[in-house]
């Protein structure tokens, strides 16, 4: 068995030995520099806008090189993040939500017991560990600012909270004292906050002047989701009445109203281009719609049970990931022809996935769960496919799409 001196040679003090053990922890980590740096010394002159899905033989992740999912081309296999690469576990309490930085250099994750975990984006270990101010409940929506100056977040007990990147109070709002905040959103220019709670209307909120500004009033107060457009000055929400609703955030009026589901929408987004909009309900239906045309959606996944997380790709605008209330993690592709997931993590969390993030490159996918475990996955490297196998991805042809965004099919 090694000991402390078997990692500081040349040190016989066990005083000397003890102060110096630190500078020997070995820390795995996900270094990307590397491939950041190949990527603009030699991608300087080569085609990166190639079309057509790219299917590696009978292994699709056995590559050679694997580089950038910006320099990639965006129907290539080797984009599903299916290998596990660190779990860290530090809070007791089940972990609801999650958040990048928009550097990447860290990840904060809200907990059932109202505590705010901070991890670092390349080694993740634990970092910090926080009490949302005045609050009591469960931080179930968290969104950081484009402008990576503040984040928002929301908990149990009906309070909102704006805070610096170090998780510093700004300011507290407390309009929803005793209703659950669902969902919390910044605008694209960050200085708006759209936030929606059971049982009362939605409500806007003005960064500069801290102050309610105006709130989305509908027939019921059934509103349970809001997510506000990435570049637009447009908010879509999710209701129990298993409709969408369109919102002008200056005027606060209803601007267009989709019945999309059979039951409760429980989760909406905005992809990173935000012409197109995902929702999931507790009909067991995940929906993609084109916000060109709102007649039909798009593309509709039949899924075992409710996905309670959707996230986006930052950089391939028709490529998410989502988790579902069994535990699995499962990507999808919307430009290709498949009603099944280009990837499955089966039982990724015990319990729940609730938060399911992005890293802002796109190389790195973050989820927390029931299970009260931080688990990262990256993309399978040579040799190792992970959990992937040549029968679950599959060289579907990309099928051509009309005027109005729906894919043209022969059937």
């Amino acid at each position: 068995m090694f000991t402390q001196h078997d990692f500081i040679p040349g040190h016989e003090s066990s005083e000397e030995a003890n102060l110096l053990s630190h500078r020997a922890v070995y820390r795995p980590a996900v270094d990307s520099n590397s491939l950041l740096v190949d990527y603009l010394e030699n991608g300087i002159y080569c085609n990166r806008n190639k079309e057509g899905f790219l299917f590696n033989g009978n292994k699709p992740l056995d590559i050679l090189k694997i580089g950038f999912p910006f320099e990639s081309n965006k129907y290539r296999s080797d984009l599903v993040c299916t290998q596990q690469a660190r779990v860290s576990l530090r809070a007791r309490a089940p972990c609801v939500s999650i958040e990048w930085y928009p550097g990447g250099r860290r990840l904060i994750v809200g907990t059932v017991g109202g505590e705010l975990t901070l991890w670092n984006g390349t080694y993740f270990s634990f970092e910090d560990l926080k009490s949302v101010p005045s609050g009591q409940g469960a931080v179930l929506a968290l969104n950081f600012s484009k402008q990576d100056d503040f984040i928002a977040c929301g908990d149990g007990s009906g309070n909102i909270v704006l805070l610096t990147p170090a998780l510093a109070p700004i300011a507290s709002f407390r309009q929803f004292l005793g209703h659950v905040v669902r969902d919390v959103t910044i605008s694209p220019t960050g200085n708006k906050v759209v936030a929606a709670a059971e049982n009362v209307h939605p409500i806007i909120i003005d960064v500069g002047s801290q102050k309610i500004e105006n709130s989305l009033v509908s027939r019921g107060y059934d509103i349970t989701c809001s997510q506000w457009h990435p570049i637009q000055a447009l908010i879509a929400t999710g209701s129990q009445t298993y409709q969408l609703h369109l919102w002008d955030p200056r005027t606060a009026n209803a601007i267009g109203t989709i019945f999309g589901h059979k039951h409760s929408v429980v989760r909406i987004k905005w992809n990173s281009t935000g012409q197109m909009l995902a929702s999931s309900g507790k009909d067991g239906a995940l929906k993609i719609w084109d916000i060109r045309s709102l007649n039909k959606p798009i593309t509709i996944y039949k899924t075992r049970c409710d996905a309670v997380s959707i996230s986006w790709h930052p950089e391939i605008e028709s490529f998410m990931a989502t988790g579902f209330f069994d535990g699995d993690i499962c990507y999808y592709n919307t430009n290709v022809c498949c009603s099944q997931p280009l990837g499955v993590i089966p039982n990724a969390h015990q319990g729940a996935v609730w938060g399911v993030a992005w890293h802002p490159l796109g190389h790195l996918v973050a989820s927390s769960g029931q299970d009260s475990r931080l688990k990262i996955w990256s993309r399978s490297l040579c040799s190792n496919p992970g959990t992937l196998s040549s029968n679950e991805i599959l060289p579907q042809v990309i099928l051509p799409r009309n005027n109005s965004g729906s894919i043209i099919r022969n059937d």
